[in-house]
């Protein structure tokens, strides 16, 4: 069904895909919260103690905030800040947040766990295209007058280096709009 020159395929392993940056999703501030969500589940390597994985996700907004307001938008530069964070960037990140009091308050150990967490979740992103034509699902869903259709594919093999990105991917285009995204 793909129509070569008219529809778009996302898929980090594919040359034909454009730059998708998690940046470009975002139009007000509840979208870094949104888009955090997307990649880290509320439950999901830690279903029993779901702080770790809320700590990730407010870690990775407040991260996407501080570096959009910076006007630094691009993948690569939000996997360094985030991940190459030390205890005092990451008290400092989650400050004003509902984990910030619990981070502040600990050692080094509980730094290292949330970034071991968020760099199980976040590290699909490193696969993403860094150079090409800027993509944004939320401007392709409002484009009504743009008849192409959105291709987001991964090969059995590679699918859980990048599912947390699909997820994001789907779920971006879900709340946009009508948008059909079939996750195997």
């Amino acid at each position: 069904f793909y129509r070569p020159g008219k529809d778009i395929i996302l898929n980090p392993f594919d040359k034909r895909s454009p730059l998708w940056l998690l940046a470009n999703e975002i139009r007000m501030d509840a979208d870094y919260k949104s888009r955090a969500s997307s990649l880290i589940p509320e439950e999901g390597k830690n279903a029993q103690d779901p702080f770790w994985n809320i700590a990730a996700r407010e870690l990775l907004a407040a991260s996407a905030k501080y570096l959009h307001k910076e006007g630094k938008t691009d993948n690569v530069t939000l996997l360094d800040y985030v991940l190459g964070a030390d205890l005092d960037r990451i008290k400092e990140l989650l400050k004003d947040t509902v984990v910030g009091a619990l981070v502040s308050e600990h050692s080094e150990k509980t730094t290292t766990s949330i970034k071991s967490i968020l760099t199980a979740y976040i590290s699909s992103l490193e696969y993403l295209p860094t150079e090409g034509d800027i993509f944004s699902i939320r401007d392709w869903v409002a484009n009504e007058d743009d008849d192409s259709w959105l291709f987001i594919t991964s090969r059995a093999d590679m699918h859980q280096a990048v599912k947390p990105l699909i997820s994001t991917l789907c779920q971006v285009g879900r709340f946009e709009g009508q948008f059909l995204c079939l996750h195997f």
